[in-house]
């Protein structure tokens, strides 16, 4: 299976609203990401951005604020509850050059080489067919466009997930996480399998 079905499913249910509703808490704990992120693009005015899984647009308010009104941002996810919040902030921070557009990034028809940059906070690790979303990533950048991502590392070295699941496995049958290579939250751990997708 290639088209991410299972992730759809799981971000438009239960796990989209749940993020929309402590979208206000969750910002905090992951700010820190998110000025690395656009530290490590050194994001200049007047750019044009592509943002892949903008979720509820924290990091596409951001983006926007370096770009200034110049810039642009074309940010996707599929998460239909997700995408919705973030145009809705969108709105009420009057930021005007976002366009959000709900699809999957590794099905996404992409314009070709439009961006100068191209980021992702925590949404790359979900893509069922890594090799298809990053050519068409690829395809949409202007030459000598910059990419950068953020992702998990191994389980083992995020003991803030790690060990509470640890705990709850005692109480709770939790589902089978992911192999390694499947969608989840450490499938972009292992850099070898990074080169080899890239």
């Amino acid at each position: 299976m290639t088209d991410n079905t299972e992730q759809k499913e799981f971000w438009n249910d239960l796990k989209g609203d749940l993020w929309v509703e402590l979208q206000t808490k969750i910002d905090p704990m992951l700010a820190v990401f998110d000025e690395k992120l656009l530290e490590v693009l050194d994001v200049q005015k007047g750019e044009r951005a592509l943002e892949i899984g903008c979720g509820t647009g924290t990091t596409t308010l951001k983006m926007a604020d370096r770009l200034g009104p110049n810039g642009s941002i074309h940010a996707l996810d599929f998460s239909q509850p997700m995408i919705g919040r973030a145009k809705e902030r969108a709105v009420e921070a009057s930021v005007d050059h976002a366009v959000f557009v709900e699809t999957d990034a590794q099905e996404y028809e992409y314009p070709s080489e439009e961006f100068d940059l191209a980021y992702s906070r925590f949404g790359v690790m979900f893509f069922e067919d890594p090799v298809k979303a990053f050519s068409g990533i690829q395809s949409a950048m202007k030459p000598g466009g910059r990419l950068a991502y953020i992702c998990w590392s191994d389980k083992n070295n995020n003991p803030w997930i790690w060990e509470p699941a640890q705990v709850a496995k005692k109480f709770l049958e939790l589902p089978k996480p992911p192999g390694e290579d499947e969608p989840g939250m450490f499938s972009m751990c292992r850099e070898e399998r990074i080169f080899e997708i890239l």
